[in-house]
């Protein structure tokens, strides 16, 4: 029976900030479906009862947590030829690597954040992490890095301005053939259902913007939108707090949006099916789960071709072409992110760079909005016997 250690700061149902807890909790859910039995090493929540199916849980202090999980498997070790996964959480396996702590090291890139080194850590530690990229250093020290077919496309096609680090371990990591690709829809549940609507559904047509409102998320494509759009009789949905997430409320757009608080995955279910546009114009995705979802119940979805979002065909998602320069432009946004105090000046500085991609998403999503709704109908994003994330890692295995 193969053994896999997980690591991951998020955790559904208990603890879920973004995609990454649910990706995780499915991951695991599929890894025991197969016959492997999984230990969990998480950051600590109200929630103290693991669901039976998973062996074994261990919760740790989210203060620190890099540095707590070193110590929890240096305590407990993975066998040699177990499965250590490691999800974000980027310091950890180059720190695993110099401690000699066994395992098969795993590193899936749910996403290209790579924020600073932890402070926590000791000094000793913060040598053996380059301290320009913690998730470069976690690709170079892995055995095997999972991540998109369309993450691994972008790094092999336009530079990475201000995130050339990551651009160039992830190369080398496909080089060494130290790379496995996989999609969003193979994450999704089976089968994957239609939700019903919120119950004022369509009383005028709704645009929605499912992900956090951050300018990585492309939340400045959607108020752009929102602005340009301000003539016609729509409702504009977002989630989270704009305050938070740094929004001028007199910035163009955002006074028209309804800003709604952190939704449950079901009652984000339900505003995705009552929305006649879903818009996921992300700087760039791992995945793009939230966006799959929504395609896969046949909901009018939007996106343009970057990242993991490139996996998802057209005849499931309506698609905003990007030209080469425009997709460099949007990781050079991102790298600017990284190291800058203020999100919205950067996207401020790159708006005129990126004005005729405003301008086409503009353009889809009101050809969204003026057309007949058409009853969702679930649609097949890929092949019907394509792995799963479990199975997939599991061959490797």
């Amino acid at each position: 029976m193969v053994r896999t250690t997980h690591v991951t700061v998020e955790l559904a149902p208990d603890r879920v900030v973004g995609g990454l807890g649910i990706a995780t909790s499915r991951l695991i859910a599929q890894l025991e479906r197969a016959g492997a039995r999984s230990r969990v090493l998480t950051s600590a929540s109200e929630h103290r009862e693991a669901p039976p199916s998973w062996g074994e849980r261990v919760d740790l202090p989210t203060l620190g947590f890099v540095e707590h999980a070193l110590e929890a498997l240096a305590r407990d070790p993975p066998a040699d030829d177990e499965l250590l996964v490691v999800h974000e959480s980027a310091a950890l396996l180059p720190l695993v690597r110099a401690r000699g702590i066994p395992g098969r090291r795993v590193q899936w890139v749910h996403s290209l954040y790579d924020t600073p080194l932890p402070h926590e850590l000791p000094a000793a530690c913060q040598l053996v992490v380059d301290p320009d990229s913690a998730l470069a250093s976690a690709i170079d020290a892995a055995d095997l890095v999972v991540t998109s077919m369309g993450i691994l496309a972008d790094a092999s096609e336009v530079a990475w301005s201000g995130m050339h680090v990551v651009q160039a371990a992830l190369l080398r990591a496909a080089a060494r053939g130290a790379t496995r690709t996989v999609e969003a829809h193979q994450c999704l549940p089976p089968p994957i259902g239609l939700a019903s609507p919120m119950p004022d559904a369509l009383a005028r047509p709704r645009v929605l913007f499912p992900s956090r409102s951050g300018v990585h998320k492309g939340i400045g494509v959607f108020l752009a939108i929102v602005e340009a759009l301000a003539d016609l009789d729509l409702e504009f949905f977002a989630i989270g707090d704009p305050t938070r997430a740094g929004i001028d409320p007199s910035r163009p757009g955002a006074a028209r949006v309804r800003w709604l608080p952190w939704l449950a995955p079901a009652e984000l279910d339900a505003l995705m099916a009552s929305a006649s546009c879903v818009v996921v114009p992300s700087l760039s995705e791992g995945f793009g789960l939230t966006a799959a979802e929504a395609a896969a119940r046949g909901l009018p979805v939007v996106i343009h071709d970057i990242g993991g979002l490139r996996s998802l065909p057209a005849s499931a998602a309506t698609i905003v072409a990007l030209t080469l320069a425009e997709r460099a432009r949007l990781y050079a946004l991102w790298g600017e992110l990284r190291r800058s105090r203020s999100a919205w000046a950067c996207w401020d500085a790159a708006l005129p760079d990126l004005a005729g991609l405003v301008a086409r998403w503009t353009e889809c999503v009101e050809a969204k909005v003026r057309a007949s709704p058409i009853a969702p109908t679930p649609r097949s994003l890929g092949p019907a016997d394509a792995p799963n994330w479990g199975q997939a890692l599991l061959e490797w295995a």
